[in-house]
């Protein structure tokens, strides 16, 4: 609910997130960590010849070991995450997207 209120605000906002991942190939790991997000401030991104001007998110997390760190940039109007970096698990570690067009 943080990380979907900071997408939609273009602000940050900090708070408690819950993680599911699947460590093998059996059943589910609840991982539970305490974030802390800031702004790193106005980014200009080029995506396909397209200029986006976002706000570059960082989310600072602790509660696993390494701390997890996940990086969104949001449409400075909010609602658009154009691209992230987001931690998967400790199997997959991190996953970027980038978003091409909406």
């Amino acid at each position: 609910a943080t990380t979907v209120q900071a997408v939609q605000t273009a602000r940050p906002v900090s708070g408690a997130r819950t993680l599911y991942v699947r460590p093998g190939d059996h059943g589910t790991e609840r991982i539970n960590l305490t974030c802390q997000m800031t702004s790193l401030g106005p980014e200009t991104l080029n995506i396909v010849g397209t200029a986006r001007q976002t706000v570059h998110l960082r989310e600072s997390c602790s509660g696993f070991s390494p701390a997890v760190v996940n990086e969104y940039w949001v449409d400075a109007r909010g609602g658009t995450v154009w691209k992230s970096r987001q931690w998967a698990g400790p199997d997959l570690g991190h996953v970027a997207t980038r978003l091409l067009k909406p």
